[in-house]
Order: structure tokens, then sequence, then C-alpha cells
């Protein structure tokens, strides 16, 4: 027991290495490819060079989590598919089979590690990379000259069971052209609209506001748990939002009476097919290294040439999410259901992966 111990840690440092190696460099490609886009924008508002440097290198660090998030599956193809060519090259896989060890077993320390970097990056989408955005997004917006914009936003705040629509700017914390409305026990509804508003100790205090379209009153203070923060998490690009939030923004579009089905589906269907992708998001990184060991150990040309191992490994990539892509466009256009243009391009790459698997192992 002891012997498969270390040999289990031998194999999974294998796979580690080139993984750790992989998330690095791929990660440091895309804060590099993404703040050089930015970077006019940032002169153009800075003082200096030196001052616009320093605000991208805050930025870019502080988001970090955020272009993680995509990496790790790929990163997950490169790490197995060098582990395993490192051990196929050197006979080592035959020399653990020779021992009685199975192909599946020599992998399962490969497929362990790789479940736990999953969790760990669907925890990290979740927990870490909203809360990022929330803070470096309207710092990105004042930096980049665009601070003065408010968004439109329109969700219903369940514990209250309140309606809230407003434009809301995340860099001043203020809101304008703001209704509101609460439902009543009694099935009634109290309604209020304000030209602007902004967070004030157990509410929101709504300045030249206007209660059941009648009585005006120039501040009033509308209690509420509701805070900016939950705003701005809201205001998130849709890959970045936390599920709970989609299902927020989903109930809300549900609940929506004035518009006719085929407006509330085009706008729910994409929202549908984001919150299947991101319960699937743990298993793309499984399956992108089920599709790549089988090429590196039934191809010993590959095993030899490291560059024409990353080739492969970024052709694999490039066609897994080729797909993915197509699929989810088809689920937000009513074509596919939401669950399947999700989860199709895994049950049909796995399929393929573990059937080479499995004649390999054979």
């Amino acid at each position: 027991m002891n012997i498969l111990g270390k040999l289990d840690r031998y194999i999974g440092r294998g796979f580690m290495a080139p993984f750790l190696l992989a998330t690095m460099a791929i990660v440091g490609l895309y804060l590099v490819a993404d703040a050089f886009s930015s970077l006019p924008e940032f002169l153009r508002e800075a003082g200096s060079f030196t001052e616009a440097m320093g605000r991208i290198g805050k930025i870019y660090l502080l988001r970090i989590p955020t272009f993680l998030a995509p990496v790790l599956p790929i990163a997950m193809l490169v790490g197995a598919s060098y582990g395993v060519s490192q051990l196929t090259g050197n006979n080592e896989i035959t020399a653990m089979k020779a021992s009685g060890l199975s192909f599946w077993r020599i992998l399962t320390p490969i497929y362990a590690l790789g479940v736990v970097i999953a969790l760990l990056g669907l925890a990290n989408r979740e927990m870490l990379v909203p809360p990022v955005e929330r803070i470096a997004r309207p710092a990105m917006q004042e930096w980049t000259g665009h601070g003065e914009v408010y968004e439109q936003v329109v969700m219903l705040w369940e514990s209250e069971d309140t309606l809230f629509s407003l434009r809301y700017n995340t860099t001043r914390h203020k809101a304008r052209n703001v209704l509101i409305v609460k439902k009543l026990p009694d099935g009634s509804s109290e309604r209020a609209t304000a030209a602007e508003a902004e967070a004030a100790p157990g509410g929101w205090l709504l300045k030249k506001a206007v209660l059941k379209g009648e009585t005006s009153v120039p501040e009033m203070l509308w209690k509420s748990s509701m805070r900016p923060r939950d705003l701005e998490t809201e205001l998130l690009p849709a890959d970045v939002r936390p599920i709970k939030v989609l299902r927020r923004m989903m109930a809300t579009i549900q609940q929506d009476t004035e518009s006719d089905s085929g407006d509330k589906a085009s706008r729910l269907h994409p929202l549908l097919v984001e919150y299947y992708q991101r319960l699937a998001y743990p298993f793309s990184g499984i399956v992108l290294m089920a599709l790549g060991i089988p090429f590196v150990v039934g191809h010993e040309r590959i095993q030899r040439s490291r560059m024409l191992g990353t080739g492969v490994c970024v052709i694999i990539a490039m066609v897994f999410y080729a797909v993915q892509f197509f699929c989810a466009k088809l689920g937000q256009m009513s074509m596919l259901p939401p669950s399947v243009a999700a989860f199709l391009p895994l049950i049909i790459f796995g399929g393929i992966g573990l059937y080479m698997l499995d004649a390999i192992h054979s």
C-alpha cells in the first residue's frame, strides 16, 4: 500500500508540474493581451505613463481569479497530456502494467487531482470572481473614462417581494429613473418613483419621489435590505455572475407580466444557457483530459515532441470550445433546450474520450 501511495504521488507530481506551468503561462498571456487592448484608454485618462501602468497593475493583479476561470480546463488538459506523455516516453506505464496495475488505476491520481481542481475552479467562479469583478469594474470604468455611464437594472428582490427598476452607476453608487413596486400581503402593491436614489442606512434615499403616482416628496427613505453590492453584482457580465444572481434574474423575467411570451423567452433563454453552462463547467476539464490522454499514449511521435504535444492540446481545446460555443448559440436562439445546449458538448466529447481510453486500455 505504501508503494502505491508513493506511485500515486509520483504520477500526481508529473501532472501538477505542467498543469501549474500551463496555468501561469496562459493566465499571463490573457492578462497581457487584455491590458494591452485597454492601454490607450488608461493612458488617456491618467496624468502620466507611470500612473497609467500603476492603475493597470492594480486592476489586473486583482482580476487574476477572473482570468483563471476559463484557463483551468485547458491547463488540466495540458497537465494530463504532458504527465502521461512523460510516463509513456520513459516506458513507465508499461512497467506499471507489468506489475499488475490496470491503465485506469494508473490514471486514478491524475483524475483525482482533476476533480479537486475542477471543484476549486467552480468555487473560484462562484465565490472569488463576482466580488473581484464588483471591485475592479467600477475602478476600470473610472480609469478608462467610462465612469459616468448609468446602466439599466431590473431586479426582483425576493426576500421583500419587491421589484426594482432603475439606471445605476457603479462608480458613483447612485441611481436614476427609479421605479419600485412592492407586493403587499393583501394582494395590492405599493409603488414609488424617484428621479434619483442613493444608498442610506436602512435602505435607499429617494429624491424627488412620487408615491402611488400621486404624493410628491423631496426626499424619503425606502426601507430595504438590498445594498449597492447587490445591484453591482447584477450588472456584471453574464459569465462572471454567480449562480444565485442568474436564478434571481430568471425569476424576475418569469414574473414580468407586461412582456409577451416571445419576448420573455428571448431574454430568459440566454440566462438559462449560462446557468446550465455554469453547472457543466466543472466537467469541462475532466472531459478535455479524457480527450488528450489517448492522443499522447497512442502516438509515439506526439510523445517525443513537446511542441507537437502542445499543438495537439491547443487543437483539442479549440474544437471543444467551438462546439460548446455553437451549442450555446443554438440554445440562446431556442433551437436547443438550454440544458441540452450546455451539456451536449460534454456528452459528445466525453463519450469519444472514454471510447478512446477504453480502446487503449484493451
